[in-house]
């Protein structure tokens, strides 16, 4: 099962600490499994390639997710029982000049203002602070202690590429609008 799985990589990275390959065990979790398989062999220093898998997980990050994988099946494409569940998902909307405002659908009445907060994962949760504005490419119910603050428009598709980390906006929550203050 998978608790014994990771509790197998973690006794590996701790061993790989101890023989200096690696800094952190938690490392071990960026290393394929003949990586490590080698490394546990003829113990190196990792540090240079531990380096370019967390540029490249930080990278990853900055991507939008595509609406589809692969291409689109026909046969789905009238099947109003198969999308109509997950319509509001797939709402984007369309944007005329994202560098001053952002267009999205309505999701809470009300405006506010507040420096965007780019949030793309649990562990960023801590930089969000009252007042802020949550800028994310999707939640879940673990997400909901962040909602109690904020105003919400949804479906703009552009929001974590073009905003930055910081920046004033105004959130107007009835009409599906996010100002850049700073533009």
């Amino acid at each position: 099962n998978m608790t014994n799985v990771a509790g197998a990589a973690r006794a590996f990275g701790a061993r790989l600490v101890r023989d200096g390959a690696l800094r952190d065990g938690d490392e071990v979790f960026l290393l394929y499994v003949a990586e490590v398989r080698q490394a546990l062999r003829k113990p190196m220093d990792l540090s240079a390639l531990i380096a370019e898998r967390i540029e490249e997980q930080l990278r990853w990050r900055t991507f939008e997710a595509p609406e589809t994988i692969g291409t689109a099946d026909p046969a789905q494409h009238g099947a109003a029982t198969a999308t109509i569940g997950m319509r509001h998902l797939l709402y984007r909307a369309a944007q005329d000049d994202p560098t001053r405002v952002l267009h999205g659908a309505a999701a809470s009445a009300g405006v506010a203002r507040g420096p965007a907060r780019l949030i793309r994962e649990l562990d960023e949760f801590p930089r969000f602070h009252r007042g802020d504005v949550l800028v994310c490419q999707s939640s879940n119910v673990s997400w909901i202690p962040l909602f109690t603050t904020a105003a919400a428009v949804v479906g703009t598709s552009v929001a974590l590429t073009t905003l930055q980390d910081g920046e004033p906006l105004e959130v107007d929550g009835s009409r599906g609008l996010v100002r850049r203050l700073s533009a």
